[in-house]
């Protein structure tokens, strides 16, 4: 009987030693720090130690230096509470790069960061700073609609945040940013619309539609006059186009009026005939199909809201019309013009 309960007491006594060894080792394991923790501590202090420096402050290289600490503990401690405040740490140190920086690249990279401490970790405390901050970069990167869908997450989220209030408070800023952007939008599409029907309506010119009226010509026996009537008086372009032979004045802002004459034979030594017709949608061209163009000089005149055109091989005299110099096309100085076809 006495033996027995020495027994009984000795086993006890065993197994009461041996539950505390596996408590205080237990207890020590339970102290011992994650490797995630040890090297997470260890960026931050070196986070620390960089923002005290100013020199090093002023070198991008040492910001990169500091920012792949912690992307290396997001990377390799993947999804421990360790790598979700790194990937949200390197989301603030490409921020606050951008703000000295100013490349775009450095911010893409801070909104990068705050989505994926977003979206690949369940909601902890600084997901309402993520949200938060991500609205903001959106908010400068003009993408107004995603700015404020982040604004508004940040509530629906993490509803006992701490960036709550401010993110209720850009919410309402945002949305009467966008119904004002609207409204002006809306207004800005009403004015091109105005422009555009007046534009494709008539082609003016200090309030006054421009016209082409009336052709008339004379053929003599050295020369072929023609006089363009027009509504008003309206600038001009000439030159001279070859295969087949032929000179041309553009007529600008205008169109053709209603009864003007469109294709008319001519026959004479010099011109074949004349063609007029609608360029395009703003300006016309009446061109002079030639018979020949051995030494043919092309003089044109303004006079009011008439043109003044002369083709003659002879010299043309600017006396004819006194008040207004000639402007004339001779072989020499309309080779270098532009060969366009019609």
């Amino acid at each position: 009987m006495v033996f027995s309960l020495q027994k009984f007491f000795l086993t006890t006594l065993l197994f009461i030693i041996t539950l505390l060894t596996l408590l205080v080792f237990g207890q020590l394991a339970l102290a011992l720090p994650s490797p995630a923790s040890i090297e997470y501590e260890k960026a931050r202090l070196s986070y620390h130690g960089f923002f005290h420096s100013k020199k090093r402050m002023i070198r991008r290289d040492k910001w990169v230096l500091v920012i792949q600490k912690f992307e290396r503990i997001y990377r390799n401690h993947f999804p421990s509470n360790e790598s979700y405040k790194a990937i949200f740490t390197v989301g603030d140190l490409y921020e606050q790069l951008y703000s000295i920086s100013r490349r775009n690249e450095d911010l893409d990279a801070a909104l990068k960061a705050y989505q994926n401490s977003i979206k690949k970790f369940k909601p902890g405390r600084l997901t309402d700073d993520a949200l938060y901050r991500q609205g903001e970069i959106f908010f400068n990167q003009e993408k107004y609609e995603a700015a404020l869908d982040s604004f508004e997450k940040v509530s629906t989220l993490t509803p006992k945040g701490d960036f709550v209030a401010k993110a209720r408070s850009r919410v309402i800023e945002v949305r009467s940013f966008l119904s004002k952007r609207r409204l002006a939008q809306v207004e800005r599409s009403k004015k091109i619309k105005e422009v555009f029907n007046s534009k494709n309506n008539s082609n003016l010119t200090d309030g006054k539609e421009l016209t082409l009226k009336k052709i008339d010509y004379k053929v003599g026996a050295d020369s072929v006059k023609v006089v363009v009537h027009a509504s008003d008086e309206v600038t001009f372009s000439q030159g001279r186009l070859s295969k087949p032979e032929r000179v041309y004045i553009n007529f600008n802002k205008t169109r053709l009026g209603n009864n003007v004459a469109k294709n008319i034979k001519i026959g004479s030594r010099f011109l074949k005939g004349l063609r007029l017709s609608q360029f395009d949608k703003e300006n016309t061209r009446l061109v002079f199909d030639l018979n020949q163009s051995n030494n043919l000089k092309v003089g044109v005149w303004p006079e009011g809201s008439k043109l003044l055109i002369e083709l003659s091989n002879q010299k043309l005299f600017v006396a004819k019309v006194a008040s207004k110099s000639k402007v004339s096309i001779t072989p020499k100085n309309v080779d270098s013009v532009k060969k366009l076809k019609r």
